[in-house]
């Protein structure tokens, strides 16, 4: 028997997300000191990603943490890591590495560069020449209070080579202008108010930013006119769900957006009706009531990435 009870899509998105994309990974289950949860956020960092944090400037060099562990594919080689988001970093777990390189940083300096600004950068860049240091790797200065910090906070292995000269830049966290260097895992502001404290240096909310592009900005596309959006079952990258019209048979398709990239997906819109999606990470499997043939008289299937890479 079909469905015929609409469901906001609203709800829907930011239940798949909650199941989905941000669910815990299990019951907190580590020995006491292998674990804290932050109730400011309402989550919980543990093993290799708590000491971590706590060995690279925790709440001031980190940030709180955003969500809890979650499987996402690196936007840097396209290979799936346990990651973690914080307000100024996300952090991915290598197993394949011994410690301490068995945690690392995502490029969010380079998301973030390119994202904002393109390949032609940014113009009227201003090079420090207060204690400079040149990097040819990237072929841009360092220096002044941006290289202190630098140097006193992890350096390349936390900071990465720098990707711009000094600019100016409207911040979109509080509307504030401040002077800014761009890294490849930070970005640097100066705070002048805080001229003489350890505060005068301060980074960006690079894993703030970046969830908000990827995960809470998501556009949901609204249904047709006269037809609903039913069933919805997600995946860490994607969500899936039935439209079709109340009480009109073969109207139903297969429906999807990808969460990483807000690309929309068509699935299944062939003749009769798709129905009941079920996902596991890239893979969907629906029934498929072809025209003139009984309820599921056959199981199609189909793999997203075959059909995102179609869309590019």
């Amino acid at each position: 028997m079909k469905r015929s009870t609409s469901i906001g899509m609203g709800a829907l998105a930011l239940c798949a997300l909650l199941t989905a994309g941000f669910g815990s990974t299990g019951p907190v289950a580590a020995a006491q000191g292998d674990s804290r949860s932050f109730p400011e956020t309402g989550h919980t960092v543990r093993g290799p990603f708590l000491q971590y944090w706590q060995q690279h400037g925790g709440l001031a060099q980190q940030g709180y943490p955003l969500t809890e562990e979650l499987q996402e594919v690196s936007d840097t080689n396209g290979t799936t890591y346990t990651m973690q988001y914080f307000e100024r970093a996300v952090f991915e777990l290598h197993p394949e590495n011994a410690a301490p390189y068995n945690v690392q940083l995502s490029l969010l300096g380079v998301f973030g560069y390119g994202h904002r600004y393109g390949v032609w950068g940014v113009p009227n860049q201003h090079p420090s020449t207060e204690n400079p240091r040149y990097f040819p790797q990237t072929r841009h200065t360092l220096g002044g209070t941006f290289r202190t910090y630098w140097e006193q906070h992890g350096g390349l292995a936390q900071q990465g080579y720098p990707l711009s000269e000094e600019f100016q830049e409207v911040s979109a966290l509080n509307g504030q202008t401040y002077t800014v260097q761009y890294f490849q895992r930070a970005v640097f502001e100066r705070h002048p108010e805080n001229v003489g404290t350890p505060a005068e240096v301060l980074l960006s909310q690079l894993g703030t930013f970046r969830q908000r592009d990827k995960y809470q900005n998501l556009v949901i596309p609204a249904p047709g006119a006269g037809r609903v959006q039913l069933g919805p079952r997600g995946s860490a990258s994607y969500l899936v769900w039935t439209e079709g019209t109340p009480g009109q048979v073969g109207s139903q398709d297969i429906l999807g957006v990808n969460l990483q990239t807000n690309q929309p997906l068509t699935i299944a819109n062939g003749l009769g009706d798709q129905s009941t999606p079920a996902i596991a990470g890239s893979l969907v499997v629906w029934e498929d009531h072809g025209c003139g043939r009984p309820a599921a008289a056959a199981i199609s299937w189909a793999k997203i990435w075959q059909l995102e890479r179609h869309f590019r």
